[in-house]
């Protein structure tokens, strides 16, 4: 590995990071909450702060890393603490320096680091506060800033602790001789003289108690305090029982310090109770912390996100601009006045507190417990969906995040609650579910289905539509190839494989019908379209296409085929044909078994008509109009008999039977029917009539009768030569 690059003060720097006797320390809130707001305000997963000493960078914080350290040599920070101002890399496969670091090109995968130094008093860089993302970004000057204030506050953490661990050893080296408090407790009498002093005025003021006790109190007093050190004293005398004040004492040194006093008289003795407390350095700290805070709002303000704060009850004490803009509030009108609920739908807090009950397994009250109890119970932030109402009635989904705000005690404070508007997420993740439940449905009712198929992995992606033609259960991209081959009718299969070598080779589009073979032994028809993609070298890199499972067409196709070749033998045997004419077209349409009738060739449609009636008798030509007409008036089916002249000048007799059909108004838009060929029924039926005739007239002439009589239907029939006989008609 390379050695880590190192600072000019590097033995200093080690020195002063050792002081603060903070390495492997334990996990505190006051530093993860700095982390989290930077992984906020910067909308990066991976935020820490980072510590390095001479071997190694170990992680005070961290928010979304597992690992709480990492060698110095490969780490980001290091750099970082070479300068005094955010260190950035964009895009870390991209930068020389970072492109083969194993940070990089294994887990955690960083793209993107900034990094603000940790500078102390003495500007030695201890470590950093940094952000990470697995995606090249670039942070704004803003966002910039903002990290740069969150580690100027992590540095005033450390000074605190430091201080703070310097404090309780000051206290620990007193405790042998301070006897009653560490606070300054005195007593003073009617003359407003000190009485009696405990040690705590020497370790405070510098004084001894024989240069305290005999002395007046207003003696130390800073002339600007005197004044309502005064009223305050009046107070006890117009009866009050107890006064608490400030003011500042004048120490053995000559410098002031800011005490904080609560006293009390004694009615019998006219003595004064006073306890005293250094205040000067808290109210330091205080001071401190209000830069801190104003600088905390300032950066809150300026984020787009809502950031509310609440006390344990849940009466809001902050409410940033971006709160402001996402519910209409302004901050004076909620402040210390309304609860953090007023901007939740009642329905679904409601329903939160049964589900919470139901998963921690205790009552959940639906009210502000509802949005804190994990983070009151288990230390965690719990992150929610939620409908925020605005001032306006209007309503919108949020993504509301709620941690525990905890003081230097770890004592819980309150709570902060951090949204985001989620209007557009929701609506894009609306109109997506929307949209492939419509290509889902209109695929399973057009039997289609889509595909992808990417060369380079092998991997095949199918639509659900596709997974329904081959009645297959959804299945992982890598291994979905396999299971389509293997659905492939092997005759197929190997037209599919030339069939894709020659996409690869030409880029052209395709069409190829083939056949799969189910589980069950069934097989479907799929015509299947596809056309390939390429990079940027026009190169073919995969494919993509339609199927659809036209087995129910080919089947219907065949079907049809064999009902009109049914039907045409039939008609041919039976000499008969059918037709159907459409009055708003003119088209006239025959069966097979019309034209051969008509001894015709097929002709077009809007042919066929004039054609037809040049083969009628000229005679019979008036039937069929009349017919026509007689049946467009009633609407009754009609039956006539007709001729038709060949081109031979053979002569056919046609029976015709017709009937109307409607449109959905009722009225008559063309007719249909059959004709068929009676030319020999005819012959038949004449040449009966001639064989009756002349039979009759050889019973005439010879005198003679013939008859019939079936027992059956008792009917009795007799020749015209036996009418004749019995002259009867």
């Amino acid at each position: 590995m390379k050695k880590p690059i190192l600072p000019l003060n590097e033995s200093e720097r080690l020195n002063a990071l050792e002081s603060y006797s903070i390495m492997d320390s334990r996990p505190e809130k006051e530093y993860d909450s700095i982390t989290q707001l930077a992984s906020y305000i910067c909308g990066t997963p991976i935020a820490l702060i980072s510590l390095l000493d001479e071997n190694r960078q170990w992680f005070k914080s961290r928010i979304g890393l597992g690992a709480s350290e990492t060698p110095r040599e490969i780490s980001f920070c290091q750099y970082t603490i070479m300068g005094e101002e955010v260190y950035e890399v964009t895009n870390a496969l991209e930068n020389e320096i970072f492109a083969n670091n194993p940070l990089v090109t294994s887990n955690p995968d960083i793209r993107f680091y900034a990094g603000a130094p940790l500078q102390d008093a003495n500007g030695f860089n201890l470590g950093s506060l940094c952000v990470i993302d697995t995606k090249p970004r670039m942070l704004s000057d803003e966002q910039k800033n903002a990290l740069q204030l969150l580690a100027n506050q992590v540095v005033l953490l450390l000074d605190l602790r430091k201080k703070n661990a310097d404090f309780k050893t000051t206290q620990l080296e007193f405790q042998n001789f301070i006897e009653l408090s560490k606070e300054l407790v005195c007593i003073a009498n009617v003359d407003a003289t000190f009485r009696k002093v405990n040690p705590g005025f020497t370790t405070v003021l510098g004084y001894s108690k024989e240069e305290l006790e005999g002395r007046l109190f207003v003696d130390f007093i800073h002339p600007e305090d005197l004044d309502k050190t005064y009223k305050e004293v009046e107070k006890l005398a117009n009866g009050h029982k107890t006064i608490s004040f400030e003011n500042r004492y004048r120490c053995n040194n000559g410098a002031y310090v800011l005490l904080s006093w609560n006293a009390s008289p004694d009615p019998e003795t006219g003595n004064l109770y006073c306890i005293a407390r250094d205040i000067t350095f808290e109210r330091e700290q205080q001071e401190i912390v209000v830069q801190t805070t104003n600088e905390l709002k300032a950066i809150l303000n300026a984020s787009a996100l809502s950031i509310i704060s609440t006390d344990l009850d849940g009466t809001i004490k902050q409410f940033n601009k971006g709160a402001e803009n996402l519910l209409g509030y302004q901050a004076d009108e909620v402040i210390g006045k309304t609860s953090a609920g007023i901007f939740h739908v009642v329905s679904e807090v409601v329903q939160r507190s049964q589900d919470l009950s139901e998963e921690l397994g205790e009552l959940v009250e639906p009210g502000f417990d509802v949005f804190v109890i994990k983070p009151r119970k288990f230390g965690i932030a719990d992150t929610h969906e939620w409908t925020y109402l605005s001032k306006n009635g209007t309503t919108f989904p949020v993504s509301l995040s709620v941690t525990d705000i905890k003081n230097s005690a770890g004592e819980i404070t309150g709570y902060l609650g951090i949204a985001k508007d989620i209007s557009k997420e929701k609506e894009a993740e609306q109109n997506l579910i929307n949209s492939n439940n419509l290509l889902d449905e209109s695929q399973r009712i057009a039997k289609i289905g889509s595909w992808k198929y990417d060369l380079l992995t092998d991997n095949l992606i199918w639509s659900k539509g596709h997974y329904n033609i081959f009645e297959l259960e959804e299945l992982p991209e890598n291994e979905l190839n396999d299971a389509y081959r293997n659905r492939i009718y092997p005759e197929d299969l190997i037209s599919l494989d030339e069939l894709s070598e020659n996409v690869v080779k030409t880029g052209e589009n395709f069409k190829i019908n083939y056949r799969i073979v189910l589980a069950d032994g069934r097989i479907k028809e799929i015509v299947e379209i596809g056309q390939p993609y390429k990079n940027r070298r026009g190169e073919v890199i995969g494919m993509q296409g339609t199927i659809q499972d036209v087995t129910d067409e080919i089947i219907a196709e065949q079907n049809l085929i064999n009902a009109n070749k049914l039907l045409d033998e039939s008609q041919s045997i039976a000499k008969i044909g059918s037709w159907k004419y459409d009055i708003l077209t003119n088209d006239l349409f025959w069966s097979k078994g019309h034209y051969q009738i008509f001894e015709l060739e097929e002709l077009p449609s809007n042919q066929l008509n004039t054609v037809a009636r040049s083969r009628i008798h000229p005679a019979d030509l008036s039937i069929l109009d009349e017919s026509d007409k007689i049946m467009m008036e009633t609407g009754n089916d009609f039956k006539i008999n007709y001729r038709v002249v060949l081109p031979d000048n053979r002569i056919k007799q046609i029976r015709e039977i017709g009937q109307p059909y409607k449109n959905e108004k009722g009225k008559i838009i063309g007719m249909q029917g059959t004709i068929q060929d009676v030319t020999k029924e005819k012959e038949t039926e004449l040449n009966l009539i001639n064989s009756k005739k002349l039979l009759d007239e050889s019973q005439s002439i010879a005198k003679i009768g013939s008859w019939k009589f079936d027992l059956i239907t008792n009917d009795l029939t007799w020749s015209m030569g036996h009418y004749e006989m019995f002259n009867l008609e």
